[in-house]
């Protein structure tokens, strides 16, 4: 154990880790961020139902339990900047590590209760050949190791490819998102309880599209995490 941290060190010297959100030098214990700024995230505090607007945002959903999500995201934020690091720029295991903060944030909390199965949001395959990785997947993963809860990655399949949500109108929005995914499995998720991830929620017709699609299947209840949700 101590060899591998005097290797670290040393390489360290030549190739130095930097903190994602303030840039300085990283300590042997550190990964992607300093202590500081991990002990200063922007973590969003569990509300109830009633003053948690990203709740208000989905509850069309039928068999809605809880929705939540992890840091406040702010424009140049230390969320956009670990977002970014992930989705862009191929930072693979920061996925699966903010995954596992986000779990132990919210272990023995409401909605680590009762959780049969985690489902991610799944990529058009298209899309993820070209990323190399579904950054909603490493994020589910990670709440999957932290919460001691099965991830299945392989239940939700993506069958259109959609242009972006952001510019549209909500009519537009769910016409995009209408009918693009499917189930492929021979589970029964009847009386299941199902928490869908995603990364970010921005007007949130993705994620209803793929909760609606479940709810078809008999599940009893679900809940949703994302790492950040737009207002």
């Amino acid at each position: 154990m101590r060899k591998g941290r005097i290797l670290t060190d040393f390489i360290s010297l030549f190739y130095p880790r930097i903190c994602i959100n303030c840039n300085r030098s990283l300590i042997s214990r550190e990964e992607f961020l300093c202590l500081h700024c991990k002990l200063n995230l922007p973590t969003i505090a569990f509300q109830k139902i009633a003053s948690n607007h990203l709740y208000k945002r989905l509850q069309v959903i039928g068999n809605l339990n809880e929705v939540h999500s992890y840091l406040n995201f702010n424009k140049g934020g230390i969320a956009q900047k670990l977002l970014h690091e992930i989705k862009y720029k191929g930072n693979e295991e920061l996925g699966v590590r903010i995954g596992e903060w986000f779990g132990y944030y919210i272990f023995n909390k409401t909605i680590a209760s009762n959780i049969d199965m985690i489902v991610p949001i799944p990529l058009h395959p298209t899309k993820r050949k070209r990323r190399g990785y579904n950054q909603s997947e490493l994020i589910a993963r990670g709440l999957s190791e932290s919460l001691k809860i099965p991830c299945e990655t392989k239940l939700l399949k993506r069958t259109k490819y959609t242009s972006t949500q952001t510019k549209k109108g909500k009519t537009e929005r769910w016409l995009n998102v209408k009918d693009i995914f499917k189930i492929d499995t021979n589970e029964n998720l009847e009386n299941k309880h199902v928490l869908l991830v995603d990364d970010v929620i921005t007007t949130g017709a993705t994620i209803e599209s793929a909760a609606h699609l479940l709810n078809q299947y008999g599940v009893s209840r679900i809940s949703i995490a994302c790492i950040a949700a737009g207002r």
